[in-house]
């Protein structure tokens, strides 16, 4: 009887996966497949040390290479699932392999939006996805060279203060009218877009982008009303798309990526889905969601094996997110964006700030952004808050002078 299990997708989720797979006591064949020539890595810090030159893209794998023969996982790189039957339970590839499975497992991930306008296909405008990007756009980057970055989410502010780092002139064009509407309150956003301005960094909002202009080489960017910004390198970061092909062809069920349930199963026996490419059910939130984040894909991953197993244990995080932009460290955990309020605490002139997002009187969210790792303990401790359904009042969470690891204990 066929015990193997094929895990499509050999990024940060699949790579976590196959390990976890093996800790969890899986005996059978682990195949885990890939289309890119790399083993799985992390890719947090692609955007950062790599592309910085502060690290070499090797140190991002998730273990030496050498480790999967010795845990006995097939690594099957640059190699592309094209097709699985789940009533034969077989996976196809582009070499023309097929692999039989008891188990599968979906880690496809995703892919960056792109904008199809004239001249996106011009040299030098680019997305930033893969370790491959990060090694390109860091020998392309030289002092005094105008890149301009498309979106102001997180990856193409961190790419921002990447770039300024390595003495490069540097715009963000963003065509909502602040930064970051999606991951934090207005009020926070400010301070980001503050920090990015003071390290030289201009922004621009409400931005339309309408063509590339250049001569092989993208030379500038033209808006749809008219007028022209220089441009020596494009990075376009206006978000990603679940990578959901595959599953959709094999008659999974797809709502903003495969559905799965709070164990990671699809729709389809013996198919589960993690990271970017899974839309869960989170039974904290009673609903559906689909995070994209190094945290998701460690313990989405972990999740799995243990179903795999048949050691079912329920997936139900409070989203967090990290970044590191110049010398402050931003990171949130929870949801602010349909809070009932939003309380300060710190300041962020002083270096420190958390944003506290209040839900039905209840920790719903946070926003730390600080000098330093402090404002990672002070996160932590409103995580912990969040996880716990802890009740809130506004003016006593407010005052700095009110420890909230007091509230743990509440």
């Amino acid at each position: 009887m066929n015990k193997s299990c094929v895990i499509i997708g050999a990024g940060q989720a699949g790579g976590r996966a196959a390990l976890a797979l093996r800790d969890n006591g899986f005996a059978g064949e682990i195949h885990l497949i890939g289309s890119e020539p790399s083993p799985p890595y992390n890719r947090p810090p692609l955007s950062k040390a790599v592309l910085l030159g502060k690290k070499p893209v090797e140190k991002t794998h998730l273990t030496a290479i050498d480790n999967y023969a010795e845990k006995n996982i097939s690594l099957h790189l640059k190699c592309t699932a094209t097709a699985v039957d789940p009533a034969n339970k077989t996976v196809v590839c582009d070499n023309g392999q097929v692999f039989e499975y008891a188990h599968l497992i979906l880690a496809t991930g995703s892919y960056p939006r792109r904008l199809d306008l004239p001249g996106a296909d011009l040299k030098g405008v680019t997305t930033f996805r893969t370790d491959q990007d990060s090694i390109r756009l860091a020998a392309a980057l030289k002092p005094d060279s105008h890149l301009v970055i498309i979106g102001g989410g997180f990856i193409g502010l961190e790419i921002a203060a990447s770039a300024r780092e390595l003495a490069c002139d540097v715009t963000v064009l963003e065509a909502q009218d602040r930064l970051l509407s999606r991951s934090m309150p207005e009020i926070a956003a400010h301070n980001v877009a503050s920090i990015h301005r003071k390290n030289g960094v201009e922004i621009k909002s409400g931005a339309s982008v309408a063509a590339f202009r250049g001569n092989g080489q993208v030379e500038a960017v033209t808006f749809t009303d008219g007028t022209h910004l220089h441009a020596d390198h494009v990075v376009i970061g206006i978000g990603i798309i679940p990578e959901v092909g595959i599953a959709e062809s094999a008659g999974l069920a797809i709502d903003n990526g495969i559905t799965c349930d709070e164990f990671t199963r699809t729709s389809v026996e013996n198919i589960y889905a993690i990271g970017d490419c899974a839309c869960s059910y989170l039974p904290r939130y009673d609903q559906h969601i689909r995070l994209e984040s190094s945290q998701n894909a460690d313990l989405q991953a972990a999740v799995a094996a243990k179903s795999v197993v048949g050691d079912c244990q329920a997936y139900n995080p409070v989203p967090w997110l990290w970044s590191q932009q110049y010398n402050w460290i931003i990171q949130t955990a929870g949801f602010t964006h349909d809070a009932d309020d939003i309380v300060s605490r710190g300041s962020f002139e002083d270096g420190m700030v958390l944003y506290l997002a209040l839900k039905d009187e209840k920790f719903y969210g946070v926003v730390g952004i600080g000098k330093g790792a402090a404002i990672a303990k002070e996160v932590r401790l409103a995580q912990m808050l969040i996880e716990r359904n802890t009740k809130a009042d506004a003016k006593l969470i407010g005052n700095p002078a009110v420890n909230l690891k007091d509230l743990l204990s509440r």
